[in-house]
């Protein structure tokens, strides 16, 4: 992810918008969504939660704490199928 500094004029700009604003180019082109941090986290937060049930999530715990945990590559291996899965059922 990139790092892009406002200036003062933009930052109160952004203000003032309750903490949400669409961004345009010059020509009219909307070329993104500005939210704050917590509506960012909050957000995120959400679709990570719709990702998987509470069911999943409890015997994804339940194997881990049974099975010692998994490597960081498996656990991609896995999210990647699931994911590829999801992708294929819409």
């Amino acid at each position: 992810m990139s790092k892009i500094i406002l200036d003062d004029a933009i930052r109160a700009r952004l203000n003032d918008r309750n903490g949400h604003a669409e961004l345009y180019d010059a020509s009219g082109e909307r070329i993104g969504h500005f939210l704050t941090h917590d509506q960012y986290t909050r957000l995120m937060y959400a679709w990570a939660k719709s990702q998987f049930t509470d069911e999943e999530a409890e015997r994804a715990w339940s194997d881990y704490l049974q099975n010692g945990g998994v490597s960081t590559e498996e656990a991609w291996r896995r999210v990647k199928n699931k994911m590829s899965a999801r992708e294929g059922a819409a």
